[in-house]
């Protein structure tokens, strides 16, 4: 019976779950409506809060630390890995990491597709979010839709269009559109394929899945020029949006872009 205790307690201490610590404070954040303090710990289902002048620093067991900047609202929910971003912004770091880290928001789900990797993400009191990814690549979740954000590349969400990852080098004007974007009848279209080079042909992989099977043709054409689809990968069968097809696609622009 003692070692089976032993084994409960050390399973505890070092799930993912637990372990959550607080290294740095500035100001006088609150933690469920009480200050915060260096050392204080983060548990699961509890919430940090800080306002204007103050910010909290959070070591993630395995996962590397997070910043909660100034007028923010996070909880840590039942899931492992886990948080919840009402409103602010944080900042995950890069580092060594054995998990992934998960943000809920209001509008969409943020999850990172390799470990380790380093983002911001700001919501807006209307529960709009800007994604800024440093490093690694984070998968953004809206409308059964996932759109994948790579290093250097950002997307904007907001109520009622889709998430699409544009490099933070690209026109005002392409940004725009692609932040813009609201689907199958967007007027913009036949601008946005005009106005893609090299550098967007992730931005043109997901445009492709959002539009008329008419304007799919010419958007494939035009990625073909771009990055030619690899083996394997038919024009018939990107037209019906066959999975493993842009799956394989979607790598080797990958490739392309290390």
């Amino acid at each position: 019976m003692g070692l089976t205790v032993i084994i409960i307690a050390y399973i505890f201490i070092t799930s993912p779950s637990s372990g959550w610590e607080v290294i740095q404070v500035s100001g006088q954040p609150k933690y469920d409506n009480s200050i915060m303090v260096k050392g204080d710990g983060f548990s699961s289902e509890s919430n940090i809060e800080t306002d204007a002048n103050s910010s909290v620093t959070v070591a993630i067991p395995e996962m590397g630390r997070l910043l909660v900047d100034n007028s923010s609202v996070i909880s840590r929910t039942k899931n492992d890995n886990e948080i919840k971003l009402d409103k602010g912004l944080i900042r995950k770091f890069e580092g060594d990491a054995s998990y992934l880290l998960t943000v809920l928001t209001p509008l969409a789900k943020f999850t990172e597709l390799y470990k380790g990797g380093a983002f911001r993400l700001h919501v807006d009191e209307n529960g709009m979010c800007k994604l800024i990814v440093e490093s690694g690549w984070v998968i953004v979740n809206i409308k059964e839709f996932d759109s994948y954000v790579p290093k250097n590349f950002g997307c904007l969400i907001t109520r009622g269009k889709y998430a699409i990852p544009y490099p933070s080098d690209s026109s005002p004007q392409l940004i725009s559109l692609l932040e813009n974007f609201s689907g199958i009848n967007d007027p913009s279209v036949g601008t946005i394929l005009s106005l893609m080079t090299t550098k967007e042909t992730l931005s043109l992989w997901h445009i492709i899945q959002l539009i008329s099977t008419e304007n799919r043709s010419i958007a494939f054409n035009r990625l073909n020029e771009l990055i030619p689809a690899p083996s394997g990968v038919t024009k018939e069968g990107i037209l019906a949006l066959n999975k493993t097809m842009l799956l394989d696609w979607r790598q080797e622009i990958e490739l392309k872009m290390d």
